[in-house]
């Protein structure tokens, strides 16, 4: 009996505990007070700051760096890198491995224990763009970003990183997810890890081949993966040069449409269904006469979401205006793309195709994204 009442009263002090603790938290968001800051921050005043105090020495120079200084340095490999692998290294070779040739070592042994994981959820932290974020898990599951709780532009001149410089980590995280490893040196060709296969849906591999007897020179391919395994019926390949053909094409099409519609004048966005429903409710609340707590609540989350829908459309927006400006100072003369490096064809290529469908020997379909 007295082990009973224990054990009930141990249950009903836990709830109490995490009663106490969901109201805290409660509290905090309620304030958009500042918790759990990233590398190259502190809290001060209950707001996120770049930590400019001094964190390491290097050894060689004799120079003070702030993690703020290294977080942006962590940005800049990774922009430049296009891998986080390779961001890592070139962190680790600079600040977190000590060296003994020469007696050169560095004071900033170990400092940096980011794994690639941990370096892409840094990257994707709201907080380095300048904005508050909560609730990122439940239950001890993480949630998509998209069901995160953000509070934008809580601390705008404190950012690390722009919104156009978070689309591009963006496009490179996803395009490294699609083809395993985005600028390695297996990706030597422009349009290296966009063709996929339209039977099987699997990346296709740049092969070479022979032009005949007495003719110099390589003919370029691609081919379906699958096909090496057996797994997929598509053996025939599609020439490098016809597959560039096609993409081109579809960018200078794309571009004239753009130039046209700007010539002509667009008319007046309309506002997403969403977030015209969501203003319906909010201005159905006003209506109601007299003063009542929880229809003030409900008034303040309606405006809260329609400020976090009219933002992402901003951002979405702002993505899509460069890639329009992109597409049109490249493809609408035509003669200019031909002049372009390889490498600078695949940086284009990147940020403006999604992917390219190819079967039977043929291209089937240029998805852009745009």
């Amino acid at each position: 009996m007295h082990a009973r009442i224990l054990v009930t009263i141990a249950r009903g002090e836990v709830e109490r505990l995490q009663e106490r603790v969901l109201n805290g938290w409660e509290f905090v968001r309620e304030r958009v007070a500042a918790v759990n800051p990233p590398f190259g921050y502190k809290i001060a005043s209950e707001k996120h700051q770049l930590d400019t105090s001094p964190f390491l020495c290097l050894r060689e120079t004799k120079q003070e760096i702030s993690r703020a200084t290294i977080g942006r340095e962590i940005v800049e490999a990774f922009l430049e890198q296009k891998t986080l692998r390779l961001a890592l290294r070139f962190i680790n070779e600079r600040y977190g491995i000590t060296t003994y040739s020469h007696g050169k070592g560095r004071y900033a042994q170990g400092l940096f224990r980011f794994s690639p994981s941990g370096l892409r959820d840094w990257l994707l932290n709201p907080v380095i763009r300048g904005h508050i974020c909560y609730l990122r898990k439940r239950d001890g599951q993480r949630l998509q970003p998209g069901d995160w709780d953000i509070r934008h532009n809580t601390h705008p001149d404190e950012r690390l990183i722009t919104d156009e410089e978070f689309g591009q980590i963006q496009a490179i995280l996803k395009h490294n997810k699609r083809v395993r490893g985005y600028g390695t040196t297996a990706l030597k060709y422009p349009l290296s890890g966009l063709i996929f296969c339209g039977e099987c849906r699997s990346a296709c591999y740049s092969v070479t081949g022979s032009r005949g007897r007495n003719l110099p020179g390589l003919n370029y391919y691609f081919q379906c993966k699958n096909w090496r395994l057996r797994a997929c019926p598509q053996k025939q390949m599609v020439r490098m040069e016809v597959a560039e053909e096609a993409v081109v094409n579809a960018l200078i099409t794309a571009a004239e449409q753009i130039a046209a519609q700007q010539a002509f004048g667009g008319g007046e966005e309309l506002e997403p269904t969403e977030v015209r429903e969501l203003r319906s409710r909010l201005e159905a609340l006003n209506k109601i006469a007299g003063y009542d707590a929880d229809i003030e609540a409900a008034k303040e989350k309606l405006r809260f979401r329609i400020e976090e829908k009219q933002y992402s459309l901003s951002l979405q927006n702002q993505q899509q205006n460069t890639s329009s400006e992109k597409l049109l100072s490249t493809f609408l003369e035509k003669d200019y793309w031909h002049t372009l490096m390889d490498q600078e064809k695949q940086a284009i290529y990147r940020a403006l195709v999604e992917k390219v469908i190819v079967k039977f020997g043929a291209v089937e379909e240029v998805i852009l994204n745009l």
